[in-house]
């Protein structure tokens, strides 16, 4: 009877210890089903985020160019201003081609200021992304290693190699975390990472608008100022013959005066004998004597 009791003991324990292995298994099981799921989400979200990080490099180097790009017609536009200053006289005037160029070197800078502004948030979003992709790397490695532990552990059994004891591990428990919590730490990652993906591709839509607007304020800006000094340069030249035109009237009228000058001139000499005739005759007639010093009608002529 004792016996059979005893027997019946064994059997029980060793049910008991069948049945812990098995929901132990079970358990290990349904851990690397999770597992196995975080790790594929981690790395499909490490791979979306990697694309959109190369994708936000591209905009970071169109950025960059655009910005590059900007510096050579601020520089003409001043230096058509410097040079504009050397006019002279009545031609240094405020007029629409200097206003167009001072539109423009403000539009310049105005928008040189914005892209510059965007490139550091890009710069500073690549920074973010980086460091989601750091942690997103970092936890795909852990979950590959606690994978193949985890793996490993529910291939074990009673006829595995290596099996030994391991005096008071079943009392040392390094568990950081719990079930809930690293779900929720693993999804908080995703969805961080998810996250700065939308910001990163928001910003990338807003800076290919900028650059277009850029560009085409660039281009609307270099049209109107090209258009006003073409005007200008129309109006000066109209100007310029109109002046030419009078310049050759006043030359001719003074070659006229002069030529008539000289003419009167020429007249004058010509009347000098004469002059001289009747200078020498009154002169003559001045010594007539006594009352024949008569002013007759000889003298008065």
């Amino acid at each position: 009877m004792r016996n059979d009791a005893l027997f019946k003991f064994y059997r029980e324990a060793e049910d008991r210890i069948q049945c812990g292995q098995f929901n132990t298994g079970k358990r290990l099981g349904e851990r690397i089903t999770d597992v196995t799921f975080w790790r594929n989400e981690v790395a499909s979200e490490l791979e979306r985020l990697i694309h959109e990080i190369e994708r936000l490099q591209d905009c970071r180097a169109v950025l960059e160019k655009a910005v590059r790009d900007v510096d050579g017609p601020l520089h003409i536009a001043e230096e058509c201003l410097y040079h504009r200053e050397s006019r002279k006289g009545t031609e240094l005037v405020h007029d629409e081609s200097e206003k167009c160029l001072l539109r423009e070197v403000q539009m310049l800078r105005c928008n040189q200021k914005k892209l510059e502004a965007c490139l550091e948030r890009c710069k500073d979003q690549l920074r973010i992304c980086r460091a989601s992709q750091n942690q997103l790397e970092l936890d795909l490695k852990n979950k590959e290693t606690a994978l193949g532990i985890d793996t490993l552990c529910h291939q074990l059994n009673n006829y595995s190699q290596g099996l030994q004891y391991y005096s008071g591990i079943e009392k040392y428990d390094p568990c950081i975390s719990e079930q809930e919590s690293w779900a929720e730490a693993v999804n908080r990652i995703v969805q961080k990472s998810q996250t700065e993906r939308a910001k990163s591709c928001q910003l990338r839509t807003d800076a290919e608008t900028l650059v277009n607007r850029v560009a085409q304020d660039m281009w609307e800006s270099w049209s109107m100022t090209n258009n006003a000094l073409a005007q200008r340069s129309t109006e000066m030249l109209e100007a310029k013959s109109k002046l030419q035109q009078h310049l050759h009237k006043v030359q001719q009228e003074i070659f006229d005066i002069e030529k008539n000058l000289e003419l009167m001139r020429k007249a004058i000499a010509d009347k000098s004998h004469a002059i001289k005739v009747a200078h020498t005759r009154l002169e003559a007639r001045m010594h007539r004597p006594e009352i024949e010093l008569c002013r007759d009608y000889a003298y008065m002529r």
